[in-house]
Order: structure tokens, then C-alpha cells, then sequence
């Protein structure tokens, strides 16, 4: 069990390392540094989200071995409806975010495009609302499918980069983009998992 949140952990760090690679080849590394202002601005959403969701691994693994399968699912509508103040948050943030560049790193230091801010913005939206399914299932211990995603995650990214940016001509905020869509565990099979699992009460590979 250990070592498949190992590999899964691995398998995050390769993709978001890999990502600053990869702009500093194509890019240069001052754009490195937009990307990095970007993820760290947004991040203290997906920070704050992660304060509220912590217990839940640990009481959703009680409350799956007693059969408590209503107060799993409304714990989850709840963080839904937390979500969504979250995302407004992010709004705001993201409507302010230049004011708020300047302020933070001084006039004239950086120019970070709104795509980019926009990118990220809706990069951390996703793992917030991946966030809550993930725990689910790390509490129960159903990582298969997790682990085999987390396989394929970093490959994807990296394809999918190289097609964004060789063959669209898209800029740093491809890598936001990239990153949503090769997490694709987290906001499509994750919460079909936890459908599958709580609310059809199907077992198999779902379980494991």
C-alpha cells in the first residue's frame, strides 16, 4: 500500500518538475518564474480547500467499514457546496490577480498574461473538485485505477505539451491546460469511482 502512494506522490513531482523544464527550453526562464507566481497565487486555494478536506480521509475510512454510506454522501454534497465558494473566491482573485502581481512582486517585474492566469485558475478549480473523491477513495484503499492513472498522468502531459506547443503554437499557459486534461483520475474517473462504489454499490475493480 505504501509503495502505490509512493509512486503515485512520484508521479506528481515528475509532471510538475517536468514543467519548468520544459518552459525554460521553450519558452526561457523568465516565463518559468510567470508560471511559478501563477501556481503559487492560485495554489493558496487548492491550500485553504485542502484544510476542510484532510479529515475526510481518515473519517470516511470509519464511516465506509460501519456502512455509513449517508453520511459519505452528504459530507461530499457538502464539499460541493464548498467548492463553489471556492471557485468564487478564485474569481475574485483572478479579476484582481495584476493589481494584486504588482503589489506582490513590485511595478513593472513581471507580465503575466490573463491566459495564464485564467489557466492556472481553472487548473486549481479541477483539483479542488478532484480533491474530495481522491480522499474517498485513498480512505477505503481503492487505488488500483488511481495508480494505474498515475502511470499514464505523466506521459500525457508531456504529449500533450509538445502537441499544444510545437503544433498550436500555444503559449506557457498550455501547461495549465496539459496538466488538467492528463489528470484526468481526478475529475472524471475519481468521481466515477465514487458513484460506482456509494451510490450503485458496485464492487470488482471499482473497489480495489
Amino acid at each position: 500500500m505504501g509503495g502505490i502512494f509512493f509512486i503515485i506522490q512520484i508521479a506528481g513531482i515528475v509532471q510538475f518538475e517536468s514543467a519548468n523544464i520544459i518552459i525554460s527550453r521553450n519558452f526561457g526562464p523568465v516565463h518559468v518564474t510567470d508560471y511559478n507566481i501563477v501556481y503559487k497565487y492560485f495554489g493558496v486555494l487548492n491550500m485553504a480547500f485542502m484544510i476542510f478536506i484532510t479529515p475526510f480521509w481518515s473519517a470516511s475510512t470509519e464511516a465506509f467499514i460501519n456502512g455509513d454510506i449517508k453520511w459519505i454522501r452528504n459530507s461530499i454534497k457538502n464539499y460541493n457546496l464548498l467548492n463553489v465558494f471556492f471557485i468564487m473566491a478564485g474569481v475574485i482573485m483572478l479579476i484582481f490577480s495584476k493589481s494584486v502581481y504588482t503589489l506582490w512582486l513590485g511595478e513593472g517585474m513581471v507580465d503575466i498574461s490573463f491566459e495564464l492566469s485564467l489557466c492556472g485558475f481553472l487548473y486549481f478549480c479541477t483539483m479542488m473538485f478532484a480533491s474530495k473523491y481522491v480522499s474517498f477513495l485513498n480512505g477505503i484503499s481503492a487505488l488500483r485505477i488511481q495508480f494505474w492513472s498515475s502511470i499514464i498522468s505523466p506521459f500525457l502531459f508531456i504529449g500533450l505539451v509538445y502537441l499544444f506547443i510545437n503544433y498550436y503554437n500555444m503559449g506557457v499557459y498550455s501547461l495549465f491546460l496539459a496538466s488538467i486534461i492528463a489528470n484526468f483520475n481526478g475529475f472524471i474517473v475519481a468521481p466515477l469511482q465514487y458513484y460506482m462504489i456509494v451510490v450503485w454499490n458496485k464492487k470488482g475493480i471499482w473497489i480495489k
